[in-house]
């Protein structure tokens, strides 16, 4: 007789929670939800030994089940504040799972609040909104440089995913205010870092992340955020023109780095920047003139 232990599948943990939710009325699942939500939430997790892709997978379905099954129907009275309520708490900490540093529970937390703007017909931005100040601006308070570099990517694809999220209205989810604008020099900062000193780094192993060394996914995720906010209209005001120019610059000598991550979404940031306006003379012509001086040297080129 063998009594050594097995150990559960966490997708049957998840299935059975699926079960349960599926099975029971939908004031006593509003009770748990939140709990329900946290488990199946931290079963998305990227890169743990005990989660499996296919267990993320499995956790991310039964997740959006239970949201449709709490919020696709509003309840009548008296249960119809415990469902705004329970509606209230997901947002929030969703919200919060927009930063964590596993790239599985922020895909999951992203996707989720997706489903959760689709089932009471609002857009993302109008989801976000109550959260915001607690959730997002708390990202921009420090300085990103002084966190650790997966902690850096995680507030950046936060930010980066706020900026371009707007209310019913048009109006912009995010400010143009002075927090803002010092992450953007930030992001600056990291995308114009000397690529030479970024020699062979550890490499973040997992599904959503591809194993991209890190500082190259912080140069990406920089760019990405600087071209969501380039798209706001405030920035496009006389007063930002430098910091405006000089985020075009970065994306012209973004194109002739080494990484290839980089290089396509500096790309398609370019190309998102020409799309919506006509670029200056001198502007491009300060952009293009390295690139120029690179090709004419044939040492320089790879």
């Amino acid at each position: 007789v063998s009594y050594a232990h097995q150990r559960r599948s966490p997708v049957s943990g998840a299935l059975h929670l699926e079960v349960v939710f599926s099975r029971r009325e939908v004031p006593w699942v509003l009770s748990r939800e939140t709990l329900v939500a946290s488990a199946l939430l931290k079963l998305c997790s990227d890169g743990a030994i005990e989660c499996h892709p296919a267990t993320a997978a499995e956790a991310l379905a039964s997740l959006l089940k239970l949201l449709r099954r709490c919020h696709a129907t509003p309840l009548p009275p008296p249960h119809d504040a415990a469902q705004s309520a329970a509606f209230e708490k997901l947002v929030s900490r969703f919200a919060g799972g927009l930063s964590n540093v596993n790239a599985g529970v922020r895909d999951a937390s992203k996707r989720a609040l997706e489903e959760m703007a689709a089932l009471s017909s609002q857009t993302l931005g109008d989801v976000l909104r109550p959260v915001r100040d607690t959730a997002v601006l708390p990202l921009m308070a420090g300085q990103l440089r002084s966190l650790p570099l997966t902690t850096q990517v995680a507030n950046l694809e936060a930010v980066a995913l706020c900026l371009r999220q707007t209310l019913t209205d048009g109006t912009p989810l995010m400010a143009i205010d002075e927090a803002l604008l010092r992450l953007l020099h930030e992001a600056l900062s990291a995308v114009e870092a000397d690529e030479a000193q970024r020699e062979r780094r550890p490499k973040l192993i997992g599904l959503h992340v591809r194993g991209l060394a890190v500082d190259v996914r912080v140069r990406v995720v920089s760019i990405e955020t600087l071209s969501a906010a380039i798209a706001l209209e405030p920035l496009k005001s006389q007063a930002h023109l430098e910091l405006r120019n000089r985020i075009i610059a970065c994306f012209f000598r973004s194109v002739t780095l080494r990484a290839e991550e980089v290089v396509s979404v500096a790309r398609d940031a370019l190309a998102a920047v020409i799309s919506q306006q006509k670029l200056q003379k001198d502007l491009l012509q300060s952009s293009l003139r390295p690139i120029l001086l690179n090709l004419a040297d044939y040492r320089k080129l790879s």
